[in-house]
């Protein structure tokens, strides 16, 4: 049964834009067509003396089963250098399985939707950006009615999706 993937991604180490630009190649891989957000750069949240962020967001359909949604994910932070060594701390890359379709599901290292999401800005705009009507497990209540919770954390365009002519992000 084909669903509707949506993952954000992160990275505030190195090139960050080239983590960004390697790992939705590997996506669209993986998962065929995405469609992409513009990247944002944000504050860090939880542990904050660290560099700033650069955000995303991608969807895809899928027929993959959540299991290989997340090995995909994993394997792709894997071959980037991804180390998990202090939560919320420095990292190369993050990449995060936002929603899968209405799936809630809920295991000792995977939840949908996930469970910070709705209160982050650099995960909702993004989001929005793809289409603000998403539906959001369990009330499915659009994406954008959670936007307005968290308009006031900081959040700047760091490449804009009109910008998409640039090889530097989308070489499509």
């Amino acid at each position: 049964m084909i669903k509707q993937l949506y993952i954000g991604l992160g990275s505030n180490l190195g090139n960050r834009l080239d983590y960004l630009q390697t790992a939705t190649g590997l996506l669209a891989e993986s998962l065929g067509t995405l469609k992409l957000s513009s990247v944002y750069e944000t504050a860090p949240v939880g542990y904050v003396n660290q560099n700033s962020f650069l955000n995303m967001a991608v969807s895809a359909e899928t027929d993959l089963d959540i299991s290989r949604i997340h090995a995909v994910t994993r394997q792709i932070e894997y071959i980037l250098g991804r180390q998990r060594v202090v939560k919320w701390g420095p990292r190369i890359i993050d990449i995060d399985i936002l929603l899968i379709g209405s799936l809630i599901y809920k295991s000792d290292d995977l939840e949908i939707p996930h469970p910070e999401m709705l209160k982050r800005r650099f995960v909702l705009e993004p989001l929005c950006e793809i289409d603000d009507s998403i539906p959001v497990p369990p009330d499915m209540r659009p994406v954008k009615d959670y936007l307005v919770s968290v308009m006031d954390q900081e959040l700047k365009v760091f490449v804009s999706k009109e910008s998409r002519n640039t090889k530097l992000l989308y070489p499509l």
